[in-house]
């Protein structure tokens, strides 16, 4: 294990954002052709001439309509170049992870030959980039359950897999494989900690001249990911044989929930992305600086008032700067929103915007090419029957710049806490506004008095559970968690 050379902390409770809206050059939707379908995006890139390319999954006819992989390139105004269905079967087919070049576009996930998720194996597909046929397609079965491929990186020498593997034991443990150019396996390897529990990797890779570095989670509890610490690690190029590994987040039984679900490179450094527990129940998206000795250079956390806020994808800018795409359920206008967090060289927020409408919306990928900024994810605010769509944005980073204006946050402390209904906290002066959202992030209708320095929330008639309350005071937010008992 690597000791952390630098913990710098900039959460929520100490600044809040002002936010802003996204406003995309454009915007690409894609719905299942089943009116009752479902559809999602999880991977995005472009080439050397602009055009992009996207791997969209979506339920399809058939028997059981489940969804197949589909691939997508488009020119740089988003219009459609050629798409191809790529994998298709009775049971679903699922891209998650995609690396293009200029002649062959490769795209991982799983393929599953029955309902039983079980019965998931790891899959990896070559489509060609300018006609979107697909030239081969490699599939691997551990042998007693579940796999996916979730990292994918095409190097000069092969192509480097990683994902998850069910184990004889019922633990699900780290696979990564070395496939050559025609899709048959040169190695693979696998490693976790041995124990009964989930040891995954997420998110894209990083592979350089000698080493493979994932990220993820580890030893969480089975299936929930519960329980478990962020992973960073890195293995030997040549075998896969694990070299070093450095942890971090919380560890409580059954009140936290660690995940790094993104990284990235410049060459030097390593960025990492995904969800902490700050505190009980309350789920905010982290970022990460670390060398290639695992050693930390910079950790920050952001977030809101209401769980959870979560990222899985993060991006070094040609400036210097840090993009984080996520999902929010603190900021926006609907449930859950698309949000884009800029930060700057040394992980400090500089702004952030948000996207989406009333229900809810998902980001499942970022990529940046040079001053462009492409998110991928899936909507379910736009659908005349609210099915879930894949979303493709188009960003200009040139016209992004934030108005940076920050708001003192501060915790302030209620008593009694719990409580069975009355809430009291001192503060020194009149409330200009007082909000209270539910676990969900609804806002709720709240009585309020204040006098003598003090307010008093009344929440009588709430039902029991944890609230978070938020109380603005000219450019001061005030901030707490409820327990209704």
């Amino acid at each position: 294990m690597k000791e952390i050379l630098a913990l710098f902390l900039v959460a929520i409770t100490s600044l809040a954002y002002s936010q802003d809206t996204l406003v995309p050059e454009w915007i690409r939707l894609e719905s299942s052709s089943i009116a009752t379908g479902n559809a999602e995006a999880w991977c995005v890139e472009t080439n050397s001439s602009g055009d992009v390319f996207w791997g969209v999954n979506q339920d399809s006819p058939g028997l059981f309509e489940f969804m197949d992989a589909y691939s997508f390139r488009l020119d740089p105004n988003g219009n459609t170049i050629w798409a191809d269905t790529s994998i298709t079967g009775q049971w679903a087919q699922q891209s998650y992870v995609l690396a293009a070049t200029d002649t062959i576009i490769y795209l991982a996930g799983r393929t599953c030959s029955s309902a039983n998720l079980d019965d998931c194996d790891a899959l990896v597909f070559a489509v060609d980039a300018s006609l979107g046929d697909t030239l081969w397609s490699f599939t691997w079965d551990g042998g007693t359950g579940y796999e996916e491929i979730d990292g994918l990186v095409p190097k000069n020498d092969g192509i480097y897999i990683t994902g998850w593997t069910k184990t004889p034991t019922d633990e699900i443990d780290i696979t990564l494989m070395k496939l050559q150019y025609n899709g048959n396996l040169l190695w693979q390897n696998q490693w976790g900690s041995g124990l009964p529990r989930d040891d995954r990797q997420d998110g894209h890779i990083v592979v350089d001249d000698s080493m493979i570095y994932l990220c993820g989670v580890y030893d969480s509890s089975p299936g929930l990911a519960f329980e478990g610490l962020s992973l960073l690690a890195k293995f030997d190029r040549s075998n896969g044989n694990f070299v070093d590994t450095t942890l971090f987040g919380r560890q409580d039984p059954w009140t936290n929930a660690e995940d790094a679900l993104g990284m990235s490179s410049d060459g030097t450094y390593l960025y990492l992305t995904g969800y902490t527990t700050s505190a009980m129940n309350d789920w905010d998206l982290f970022a990460a600086k670390y060398d290639k000795n695992l050693n930390q250079i910079w950790y920050t956390v952001w977030g809101g008032l209401v769980e959870a806020d979560v990222a899985r994808s993060i991006q070094p800018s040609y400036d210097g700067s840090i993009f984080i795409a996520g999902t929010t359920r603190s900021y926006g206008n609907g449930e859950e929103e698309a949000v884009l967090i800029k930060l700057d060289q040394t992980g400090n927020p500089m702004w952030f915007k948000t996207w989406g409408a009333a229900n809810d919306d998902h980001v499942l990928d970022l990529h940046l090419d040079s001053n462009l900024i492409y998110i991928s994810g899936k909507t379910n605010s736009y659908h005349p029957s609210a099915k879930w769509e894949a979303f493709l944005m188009k960003l200009n980073m040139d016209s992004l710049a934030g108005n940076n204006v920050m708001m003192e946050s501060i915790r302030v402390p209620f008593y009694p806490n719990p409580s069975a209904g009355l809430f009291v906290a001192s503060i020194t002066e009149v409330p200009d506004a007082v909000s209270i959202h539910n676990s969900l992030g609804q806002k709720l209708p709240v009585a309020w008095e204040y006098s003598n320095s003090q307010i008093e929330i009344d929440m009588s008639s709430f039902s029991y559970g944890i609230y978070s309350i938020r109380i603005t005071i000219g450019a001061t937010i005030l901030h707490s968690r409820l327990i209704k008992n």
